[in-house]
């Protein structure tokens, strides 16, 4: 009898699938896949997570950001004297975020600034500026530097650049004629400066000069006495 009911039993089950979904173990349909476990979520874990992405992402972006924005520029070693030679070990590469207004050179040029002299007293730790730096020494050898105190009456009304070639004449004093030939000596403009207080009417003129050695005294003396005018050559060269 058992024999005969199985076969019969398999034929009503592909006819009707709730027998054969009865007749599965543990009431799954035959063929079928049971639903896996549902996973619980935590949403605090989630939040995290997604916190750790967003700090990492910004950190990133920082590193990133830090790296592209600094540049390698010279700055000083040991102190440097006004003057002095600059030499190798005097300077040192630095990286640093740099703000575009300030004036640095780049650490590429670094060997062409060995051989230089300095234009002013230069200082350990700081940055090099361009303006600090100069060929040569001032004043150089066989020259001097004298400061001519000058009037708007006794210089030209045209402003005065370094590097102007003028003539130094000697002018007699007030209340008096000349008898002789003016005594003429040409220089170099190396600087001016105005100093006292323009509003008080006391303001005047400093412009220092480069002058042969042997006339640098002479050129002082007349000065001090006022008795001098400045002559601004051409300056087509």
């Amino acid at each position: 009898m058992s024999t005969s009911i199985a076969p019969k039993l398999g034929r009503r089950a592909r006819q009707n699938p709730q027998i054969a979904s009865a007749s599965a173990p543990g009431g799954h349909a035959a063929g079928t896949v049971p639903e896996p476990p549902r996973v619980r979520r935590r949403p605090a874990i989630v939040v995290l997570a997604v916190l750790a992405v967003c700090v990492g992402a910004l950190l990133g972006v920082w590193a990133w950001t830090s790296s592209t924005t600094q540049t390698e520029v010279v700055g000083l070693r040991r102190d440097v004297p006004r003057g002095g030679l600059i030499a190798s070990a005097d300077l040192v590469r630095v990286r640093i975020g740099v703000d575009p207004t300030l004036k640095t050179v780049p650490a590429s040029d670094l060997e062409a600034l060995v051989g230089k002299r300095a234009g002013q007293d230069m200082a350990a730790g700081s940055l090099l500026n361009p303006a600090q730096v100069t060929d040569g020494v001032v004043p150089p050898a066989g020259l001097s530097l004298v400061g001519l105190p000058l009037t708007s009456a006794q210089m030209p009304a045209v402003a005065l650049r370094n590097g102007d070639q003028v003539r130094v004449v000697s002018t007699p004093p007030k209340g008096t004629t000349a008898t002789a030939a003016p005594v003429v000596v040409p220089v170099t403009v190396q600087e001016v400066v105005a100093v006292g207080d323009p509003k008080s009417g006391n303001q005047q003129t400093i412009v220092n000069v480069l002058v042969p050695a042997a006339d640098a005294a002479d050129l002082a003396a007349r000065a001090t006495s006022g008795s001098i005018a400045l002559v601004l050559d051409s300056r087509e060269r």
